[in-house]
């Protein structure tokens, strides 16, 4: 690769313009830049896979893995619905808990002989790897085919909530004390989740022993996998429950709150999904500086110790002493129960046990280093720094004022017409040319669709603020009102005499015409038609207000 980034180089640089010659250098670096940011990322997904790995290779019968994941919003969908019901419609939340435990000796020992034929067939090929393996000795190995895995879905789906940490501690305490209940040997558990903010912040990391005081269970471990690392689990199960729940509508069912999303996915094997609602009671906040750099956590009674990346460094310790967590979980009720629990499924597959449970097959790291090692004897190798591959958060760039002028133009001719795609504003950046012929933005002025974006959407959010009325005028109002007493005073004083001679006109207009109608009863019905059309004339009740101002 790097000989093709310098080929590409040599050509640029023939160029004779310098000004073409920079513009392309410039879009070089920036490809270059993008392809070794995502080999760092491919890099640290493959290395934070190995924390799942020998996690489950450790699994004894006192220890479970959780998977945990919030699946997509479902739209409550009815089997015969108008279309006005389409609209305004309020999103069903669920969360999907993925189990996984040892499976006991007495179901295990059925599934040992069928792995036994499998270790003979692979007896030669793991002789023809073994130098490879001396080279990948400091990575984990996987863990044994010969371990049966048993695994459990939970699902606990709300008809309201909010998707915060609180919330997903309520939930990990209702499921784990269901886990006490059925096996009360089970005392520790892993945790692994995505990087959602609910996951991966202080209210979650750090209430892991106000969680064990009340479940008696210890959380040993807490580990993310590395942005837009992939599908899991529990999205897999997901996929199998919408399954279910399409089947049951077309039978002419509704599924549109949580007991009937209940109803609808508890036919799924190895599910066991509750209806429920939270009691907010604790609101309590708590921080932790540098949570979001943290991926992989282990808890102790003395201390919290984090890395960066799984095992890389001896990690940074934090004593419990000088942290603070939530002193109480809101308390989740259960809406609708099922009377029996789920049973558990046992990998009938030993060889295949482990790659079930998992969301992808498992990596042959030693034969890449095996190709790695003989491409490495015709080719140059560049030294790499350490910590090249860790997740870095870029500085923030200032713009310009011609980049604000510019973008603000366009902004505003959306506003008038159609509105620009962030992509189409970026390439035109880049190939924009003034009157003279030169580029409109010089290389270092470029902006991706991203940066472009997000101004924009700063922008709007701005001009909604102009262009709302200030809430800040009616409490200035009334301010005002209470300190002039007296001139409301007086003003109401006008207003109530105003209201009296009008009242007066009222009955004198009601005199004439019953006085008409006396003297002449052949037209008084005529009269009173007349007086309902005409009522009172503006010009009498301006008189009187002008009157009133005077």
């Amino acid at each position: 690769m790097n000989e093709t980034f310098s080929a590409i180089e040599i050509c640029i640089n023939k160029i004779g313009d310098s000004a073409l010659r920079e513009r392309l250098s410039h879009r070089l670096q920036h490809h270059v830049r993008i392809i070794i940011e995502w080999k760092a990322h491919q890099l640290r997904l493959a290395h934070q896979y190995y924390a799942r790995t020998e996690l489950l290779q450790q699994l004894d019968e006192e220890t479970v893995f959780l998977y945990i994941d919030w699946a997509m919003k479902w739209l409550p969908v009815r089997y015969r619905e108008a279309q006005r019901d389409f609209f305004a419609k309020r999103d069903l939340l669920w969360h999907v808990s993925y189990v996984i435990r040892k499976a006991p000796i007495d179901q295990s020992s059925q599934l040992v002989s069928q792995s036994s034929s499998f270790s003979q067939s692979t007896t030669s090929q793991q002789s023809d790897v073994s130098k490879s393996e001396q080279l990948s000795s400091s990575s984990p190995s996987p863990p044994s085919s010969r371990t049966p895995y048993q695994h459990k879905t939970f699902v606990h789906v709300f008809d309201q909530c909010v998707q915060n940490g609180k919330t997903v501690l309520s939930i990990l305490r209702y499921m784990i004390l269901r886990l006490k209940e059925e096996f009360p040997g089970i005392k520790y558990a892993h945790i692994r989740a995505d990087n959602a903010g609910c996951y991966h912040g202080a209210e979650t990391l750090l209430s892991t022993s106000t969680l064990y005081k009340e479940t008696g269970i210890w959380i040993k471990s807490m580990d993310f996998c590395d942005p837009q690392g992939g599908k899991g689990p529990c999205d897999r199960m997901a996929a199998v429950i919408k399954c279910q729940i399409r089947s049951f509508i077309n039978q002419k069912n509704n599924c549109t709150t949580a007991v009937e999303f209940y109803k609808a996915a508890s036919s799924t094997k190895g599910l066991e999904i509750h209806a429920c609602a939270i009691d907010v009671q604790n609101v309590q906040k708590i921080e932790w500086p540098g949570v979001s750099n943290f991926h992989n956590i282990e808890y102790t009674s003395n201390e919290v110790r984090v890395w960066r990346s799984w095992k890389i460094g001896e990690g940074k310790p934090f004593k419990w002493s000088k942290i603070s967590a939530l002193k109480s979980i809101n308390v989740l009720n259960s809406i609708f129960t099922p009377n029996q629990k789920s049973l558990w499924i046992l990998e009938s597959k030993t060889n295949e046990s482990l790659e079930s449970v998992h969301d992808q097959p498992l990596p042959s790291l030693p034969f890449q280093f095996h190709v790695l090692k003989h491409a490495s004897q015709k080719t140059s190798t560049t030294q790499l720094k350490q910590q090249w591959a860790a997740l870095t958060k870029k500085p923030a760039i200032q713009f310009s004022d011609k980049q604000k002028k510019y973008l603000t133009d366009k902004s505003e001719q959306g506003v008038q017409g159609m509105k620009w795609d962030p992509q189409a504003v970026a390439l035109e950046i880049k190939v924009r040319s003034s009157s003279t012929g030169t580029p409109l933005f010089d290389h270092h002025e470029w902006l991706t669709d991203t940066q472009i974006k997000g101004f924009s959407g700063r922008l709007a959010a701005a001009r909604r603020k102009r262009q709302s009325p200030p809430s800040a005028t009616k409490p200035q109002r009334s301010s005002a009102s209470q300190l002039s007493q007296s001139d409301s005073d007086e003003e109401s004083e006008e207003l109530d005499t105003t209201v009296l001679d009008v009242d007066e006109i009222i009955s004198r207009v009601a005199d004439q015409s019953a006085s008409k109608a006396v003297l002449h009863p052949t037209t008084a019905s005529t009269n009173i038609q007349q007086h309902k059309k005409t009522d009172i004339s503006m010009d009498d009740i301006q008189s009187v207000v002008k009157r009133q101002h005077k």
